[in-house]
């Protein structure tokens, strides 16, 4: 079996799930999923920054690399809709927080590209 996941698909789940508890009217989708995406948060760097891939056995990061690209980018984005949709203020503080880290580590000097 698959012993690890990229950031954004442990991170995505949030929002299907809660809509699934929502339909189904059984909460426990929603907790696991939200369980999964702030157990990526709370193992962000020194630097508020996610890596790209992580043991879903251990917790430990196997690729420490930060960036908003490929297999990053969208738990990024599902954190900002999961308070959009939702209300969750708890998902725009994690979305706010990642967003600084991200303008203060990945973004080139004087430019618009990211790392």
């Amino acid at each position: 079996a698959c012993r690890s996941t990229c950031t954004a698909c442990a991170g995505t789940l949030t929002l299907e799930f809660t809509f699934l508890s929502r339909l189904t009217r059984r909460r426990v989708f929603a907790e696991v999923a939200q369980r999964a995406s702030d157990a990526l948060f709370s193992r962000r760097s020194s630097r508020d920054l996610v890596g790209g891939l992580i043991d879903v056995r251990t917790g430990n990061w196997l690729d420490t690399t930060a960036s908003i690209g490929a297999g990053r980018d969208s738990y990024y984005e599902y954190l900002v809709k999961q308070y959009a949709l939702f209300g969750d203020t708890r998902y725009l503080a994690m979305f706010n927080r990642a967003y600084a880290a991200a303008e203060r580590h990945l973004r080139q000097p004087l430019s618009d590209w990211y790392y």
